[in-house]
């Protein structure tokens, strides 16, 4: 057997070698690969596991994992090592989902609901159908495997004892395979021999049961035509398969599934053995292949068949009249069972069909909603004519009580505009009047700045240059310091004066616009003392100088506001222009105070700076906390 098998594996490590010549991903490739996993799912178990690290040391790109995980988890699942097959398939969807390999994604998901049905995690099952059902949904191409997800429904609602449910699900499954066109003959035969044995085994749903066994016949007879006739009915494999003239049959049976290392053939051939012994009288017997088949399954992770064991030893025991063990293996299902299928896993289970059923009818409602918006349009295009004919005569009728209604509604339009025109004329005046105030001031101060300049200014240089002269003339008075103390008199009167001039209009402003005096302003305040940050877009001359000026005067008075209040040792102003406006960002980390009070007390410094904004039609947000600081957004339109 050995020198088979490694003979076998020579010829698929040939095989394996041969395919490295495909290099590129093609339908060529994605059949090799899928080759080598139906190799890795028939392989013996001390095999399997060889010839896929000989394959990854070939080949460990994701798409070659995809596949080769998906025939060794098979091959693992079909030995009955439940645990490490779902260890690899999560691996593979991981793989698969990570590639957007949609149709591996879908078949993962199937194949790990089986696998968590097997352990009898029946909320994972649940959970990784309606993944898949997802996918069905969402790729049209996808609906061949609609059924699968019928009939894992169905494994999940038998395991939980809900029958009926069960039921409805196996008659959609055998229902999706007969309306698709491009269902195989393999498919089919196994669905209905699937339904057929729940029908038969319920024995709940004789009308059921009738249907599926002819059906099954039917298809039986179909695929093979040239039966003899007197061939046994297939009918009778349910009806008639548990009697004595059987048991050879079945212990061979049983002998060349243990030889495959199938455990579910052999766990199905082990069971039909056991009823035909236990039907014959043949107890003790039937209970001798019962051990050996728990020995079996005890070392495997399929936790459903463990609780079909207990039932047959049930009912072996029971045949025997020794109902003491009888009733302690039913215990022992009873306890398995109910530690498995907990009320957390029903309700887990109910709530995630609950959910997923939830969504598939919104979805549907959604799909309905269109359909019937489509006909809706299509019913509207065909009464379309119709009702414009009808709508002709019906408009010739009321055409002057339309026109009537129509005057009066223009009337009505016209003396609500014509409110709406004083309203903004008024408006208007209102801003010509605060822009001619504003201008006025601005005049004003301009004029006193260059009388500053030109005549005071001129008198204080003036007299310190005459004062310059006497003072090397009368050397005698240096002694007294008097001279010394006058020149930093007139010093300080002479920057004072340029203080107000340039505070007065700043004479950056008109020679480089708004972004010189900004400059200025961040330069005068790190003389004073403060940690400046200034980040400003690149600024052109506007030809507005009135609206720069009241920029300007909005800037100087809210570090005026700062300098006076806030207690603050740094500051940060951003102004950045968009082909819209002009966004500043003032922030401080002074003491902060309440906007709400203050505007209440009637600051008068909030509500220049507000009116500021507002006539240069802005927004502004004021965000201040106590001992937080300040921070003020501004955003002023370009006009």
């Amino acid at each position: 057997m050995s020198t088979v098998c490694a003979f076998g594996q020579e010829n698929v490590k040939k095989r394996i070698d041969s395919l490295y010549h495909l290099t590129q991903v093609s339908e060529e490739l994605h059949a090799a690969y899928e080759d080598i996993a139906t190799v890795l799912h028939a392989a013996p178990q001390e095999g399997a596991q060889e010839l896929l690290n000989y394959v990854l040391a070939k080949d460990s790109s994701d798409l070659s994992k995809i596949y080769l995980y998906k025939g060794y988890s098979r091959n693992l699942s079909k030995s009955g090592n439940v645990d490490k097959s779902i260890i690899y398939k999560n691996k593979g969807l991981s793989l698969a989902t990570k590639n957007k390999l949609y149709s591996a994604t879908l078949e993962y998901h199937i194949l790990l609901a089986n696998a968590y049905h097997f352990k009898n995690i029946l909320d994972s099952a649940t959970y990784h159908i309606n993944q898949a059902e997802k996918l069905i949904q969402n790729h049209n191409s996808f609906q061949d495997w609609s059924w699968q997800i019928h009939y894992n429904r169905a494994l999940i609602q038998n395991s939980l004892n809900n029958l009926d449910k069960a039921a409805y699900h196996y008659k959609l499954m055998w229902e999706e395979l007969d309306n698709s066109p491009n269902a195989t003959a393999q498919n089919r035969g196994y669905a209905l021999w699937v339904v057929t044995y729940f029908f038969v085994h319920t024995d709940k749903y004789p009308e059921d049961q009738t249907k599926f066994l002819n059906l099954l016949a039917l298809h039986y007879e179909q695929k093979d035509p040239n039966v003899p006739v007197g061939h046994i009915d297939v009918r009778n494999l349910f009806t008639d398969e548990i009697k004595g003239q059987n048991i050879e049959k079945y212990k061979k049976l049983v002998a060349v599934s243990e030889g495959l290392n199938s455990i579910n053939s052999y766990y199905y051939n082990t069971e039909t053995l056991i009823k035909i012994l236990n039907k014959e009288g043949k107890h003790k017997e039937a209970i001798s292949y019962l051990e050996q088949l728990n020995s079996k399954i005890k070392s495997t992770d399929k936790i459903v068949y463990q609780i079909g064991i207990y039932k047959l030893y049930t009912e072996s025991y029971i045949a025997l009249k020794d109902y003491s063990e009888a009733f302690r293996f039913r215990e022992k299902e009873r306890q398995l069972n109910d530690s498995l299928i907990t009320s957390n896993m029903r309700a887990n289970v109910a709530q995630l069909e609950v959910s997923y059923e939830t969504e598939k009818k919104e979805r549907q409602i959604v799909e309905q909603k269109l359909t019937i918006e489509r006909k809706e349009r299509e019913q509207y295009q065909i009464l379309l004519g119709s009702i414009s004919l009808a709508g002709l005569l019906i408009l010739a009728l009321l055409f002057f009580r339309y026109k009537i209604r129509l005057q009066k509604k223009l009337a009505a339009q016209k003396e609500d505009l014509r409110i709406k025109e004083i309203s903004s004329l008024k408006q208007h005046n209102k801003l010509l009047a605060l822009n001619s105030m504003i201008e006025g001031q601005e005049s004003e101060r301009l004029r006193i700045a260059q009388d500053l300049h030109d005549s005071l200014g001129g008198l204080l240089s003036t007299v310190k240059s005459h004062f310059s002269i006497i003072q090397k003339e009368i050397q005698e008075l240096e002694a007294l310091h008097i001279t010394s103390k006058t020149n930093d008199l007139i010093d300080e009167a002479c920057t004072e004066v340029r203080r107000i001039s340039h505070n007065m209009l700043p004479h950056s402003l008109t020679i480089s616009g708004l972004q010189g005096v900004l400059e200025d302003i961040k330069e005068q305040l790190e003389i004073e003392g403060y940690k400046v940050t200034f980040e400003m877009d690149e600024l052109q001359k506007s030809q507005d100088t009135t609206r720069d000026v009241m920029i300007y005067r909005l800037l100087q008075e809210i570090i005026s506001n700062m300098r006076k209040h806030a207690q603050a040792t740094t500051l940060f102003l951003q102004i950045l222009k968009t082909d819209e406006s002009l966004n500043i960002l003032f922030e401080d980390n002074g003491k902060g105070f309440n906007y709400e009070q203050a505007i209440t007390k009637g600051g008068l410094g909030l509500r220049s700076i507000n009116s500021r904004i507002a006539y240069l039609d802005g927004i502004v947000d004021w965000d201040s906390r106590i001992n937080q600081g300040t921070s003020i957004t501004i955003s002023i339109p370009l006009i």
